[in-house]
C-alpha cells in the first residue's frame, strides 16, 4: 500500500519548496519543528540506547560535537557559525560542552559510538588546552567501537604542529581543511586571511604527525573569482596530494552574508560557477582522482573507504543515528526524533527544536536522501522490512509517468537533470501532513499566480522541468 492519499501533488507548490525549503534539507522540515524538553530528548536516547544493547535496533550509531566559532564570518558561509569574540568566549563554550557531554553519559553507558565528528564553524580556533579537556572527557564519558573514525575540521591558519600532535594523540585520523580557495585576493574578498603556503605547512604537517587521511573542501564560483585562478588554485592544491576533495559550488542563501548583505550574483557569474566545477570535475579525473561520494573525489591508490565521511555515510544510507552536542548540532534518533540543539536565554542552557518522527518518517527520509543518488533497494528493504516499490507505490508511478523514474532492480534512482530538479521532484515524498502543515505555514507566501519555474531558473540555473 502506497503511504500517500491518491490527490495528485501541485507542481507549483513543490517549485516553491524547492527555494523556500533548500537552505536545510532536512526531513521533517525544521519550519515545522517544536521544542523538544531535556527530559524527552534524554527518554529518546535512552530508549534508542537501550533497544541497541537488546539487538532490536542494529544502525551505527555516531558522536558530533560543533563549534560554532570561527576567526571571522566569511561571506560564503552558511553553516551555524559566528566570530568568536575572544578566549573567554571559547573557554565558556568549552565549559558548556563539558556539562552538555555528562549529561547524556549515563544514557548512552550501553552502546558504542563507531564514528567521533568534530565540526563547525572552526574547531581547530579552540586552544590546546580546550581541546585537551573536551577530547578528555568525550573518551572518559562515553565508550567506542574498534575502527572507530575521528573527523575533525580545521582551517589551515589555525592549526599548528602542537595542535596536530595532539589530536593525533586522541585518534583523529580524518582531518578535514577548509581550503575553499587558493587564491588570496579571493579569500580576502570574502573575508578570510589564507595563503598558499600555509595550506601547504598544514597539509605537510598533519602528513608528518601521521593523520592518516587529510581532506580539503573546495568552493567552485566565490565571489571575485575567475576561471583561470580557479583551475590554477586547484592543480597547486592537487599538487599537494589530497586524499579527498571536496569540489562543491557556492551557493547562496538566507544564512549566508552574501545574502543579508544584498550583494549581487548575476546569470554571468552563476554561469562561470558551473563551467567551474566542469573543469574542476575534468582536472580531478585528470589528476587521479575519482567520484566517490556526492561532492567527494578520491586519489586512486589511497584507501579511498577509509578517506569518506563515515559518520555522514552510514545516516544517509544505513538509516545510521547521530547524537549530536553543542550550539548548532543536529541529532537523528533514529524512528525517535530529528532536532538541532542552540544555546538558550541562560548559561549551559541548551534547547532543541525538532519533531518526533517514526519509521514511516524514517523510510521518507531515507528516500528522499538517496532517490537522486540511486536508492539502493535491498538496502532499503533491509533497514525498513519493506520493499521501496510498494511503500511508494504512488509516488514511483507519479515520477515515472513525468519520465522521471528508473529502476535496475539493484537501484531506483530519480532521473532529474539538475540539482534544482532534485530539490523539486524529493518533495513528492514528503507526507500528506507535513505537507499541509507547509501550506498553513505559507499561506500568505505561496502565490499559485506566481512564476515559481522562473524563480527556480533565476536561483539555480539549467532548470527543464
Amino acid at each position: 500500500m502506497s503511504l500517500l492519499s491518491s490527490q495528485d501533488y501541485d507542481l507549483d507548490f513543490l517549485r516553491f519548496l524547492a527555494y523556500t525549503l533548500s537552505a536545510s534539507g532536512e526531513y521533517p522540515p525544521f519550519e515545522l519543528s517544536r521544542r523538544l524538553a531535556a527530559d524527552e530528548v534524554l527518554r529518546f536516547w535512552s530508549e534508542l540506547a537501550q533497544d541497541m544493547a537488546r539487538g532490536r535496533v542494529t544502525r551505527p550509531l555516531g558522536l558530533y560535537l560543533h563549534v560554532p566559532f570561527c576567526a571571522t564570518r566569511c561571506l560564503f558561509c552558511f553553516c551555524t557559525a559566528r566570530a568568536a569574540g575572544g578566549r573567554g568566549e571559547l573557554e565558556d563554550y568549552a565549559r558548556r560542552l563539558l556539562r552538555e557531554i555528562d549529561s547524556f553519559t549515563e544514557a548512552m553507558r550501553p552502546v558504542r559510538f563507531s564514528t567521533l565528528f568534530f565540526g563547525g564553524g572552526t574547531p581547530s580556533l579552540l586552544g590546546e588546552d580546550l581541546l585537551e579537556a573536551l577530547l578528555g572527557r568525550i573518551f572518559r564519558a562515553f565508550r567506542f567501537e574498534e575502527g572507530l573514525q575521528v573527523t575533525f575540521e580545521a582551517t589551515a591558519a589555525s592549526l599548528s604542529r602542537r595542535k596536530l600532535r595532539l589530536l593525533r594523540r586522541y585518534g583523529v585520523d580524518r582531518l578535514t581543511i577548509g581550503v575553499q580557495s587558493l587564491s588570496p585576493r579571493v579569500m580576502a574578498a570574502n573575508d578570510r586571511v589564507q595563503d598558499q603556503a600555509m595550506v601547504s605547512r598544514a597539509i605537510s604537517e598533519a602528513r608528518a604527525e601521521g593523520i592518516s587521511h587529510v581532506n580539503v573542501d573546495v568552493l567552485a564560483g566565490l565571489p571575485g573569482e575567475t576561471l583561470s585562478s580557479f583551475v590554477r588554485g586547484l592543480d597547486s592544491l592537487l599538487a599537494m596530494g589530497p586524499d579527498l576533495v571536496h569540489l562543491a559550488a557556492f551557493q547562496i542563501n538566507e544564512r549566508t552574508r552574501f545574502e543579508q548583505e544584498k550583494r549581487s550574483y548575476g546569470q554571468e557569474e552563476r554561469a562561470a560557477c558551473f563551467r567551474m566545477l566542469g573543469l574542476g570535475r575534468s582536472l580531478l579525473g585528470r589528476r587521479g582522482y575519482r567520484l566517490m561520494e556526492e561532492d567527494a573525489y578520491g586519489a586512486r591508490g589511497g584507501s579511498l573507504k577509509a578517506a569518506i565521511n563515515r559518520q555522514e555515510h552510514d545516516e544517509v544510507h544505513r538509516g545510521g543515528s547521530i547524537l549530536g552536542l553543542g550550539d548548532g548540532a543536529i541529532s537523528r534518533a533514529f524512528a525517535r526524533a530529528c532536532y538541532g540543539t542552540s544555546d538558550g536565554p541562560a548559561p549551559f542552557s541548551p534547547e532543541h527544536f525538532g519533531s518526533e518522527m517514526d519509521l514511516e518518517d524514517e523510510m521518507r527520509k531515507y528516500a528522499i536522501e538517496n532517490i537522486y543518488r540511486g536508492l539502493d533497494l535491498d538496502e532499503f528493504e533491509r533497514i525498513f522490512g519493506a520493499r521501496f516499490g510498494r511503500v511508494f507505490s504512488r509516488q514511483v508511478g507519479f515520477l515515472a509517468r513525468l519520465g522521471l523514474y528508473e529502476e535496475d532492480g539493484r537501484r531506483a534512482r530519480l532521473k532529474a537533470g539538475s540539482t534544482a530538479e532534485n530539490f523539486v521532484f524529493t518533495k513528492v515524498f514528503f507526507s500528506d501532513r507535513v505537507l499541509a502543515g507547509l501550506r498553513r505555514r505559507h499561506s500568505r507566501d505561496f502565490n499559485p499566480e506566481e512564476d515559481h519555474l522562473g524563480i527556480i531558473r533565476e536561483r539555480f540555473g539549467g532548470f527543464e522541468a
